[in-house]
């Protein structure tokens, strides 16, 4: 289950117990929705830091890119509104 072959029973079902897989997956859901809604996301492995810091890291871009979209599509939206006003057939 972990990947690696050499390790003991004991230490997968530590990870196991670590990360509540022992639960049911809707046990596990409503934990983290809860934890969620409390402002908690948890740890990310991959970032090696909690989800919320993640996220606050690179919230900046995403802002730029909402705003570098969002442009476009009032400008391009608007001007299709308003000739379909003028030309409704």
């Amino acid at each position: 289950m972990t990947g690696n072959a050499s390790k003991s029973p004991n230490a997968e079902q530590r990870i196991i117990e670590k990360y509540g897989l022992d639960k049911p997956a809707v046990v596990m859901y409503f934990k983290w929705l809860g934890k969620t809604l409390k402002g908690d996301m948890g740890y990310s492995l991959t970032a090696s830091s909690s989800v919320s810091e993640a996220i606050i890291s690179r919230l900046p871009v995403s802002l730029e890119l909402l705003i570098l979209a969002i442009i476009p599509i009032i400008i391009i939206g608007s001007r299709l509104g308003i000739r379909a006003d003028m030309y409704p057939d």
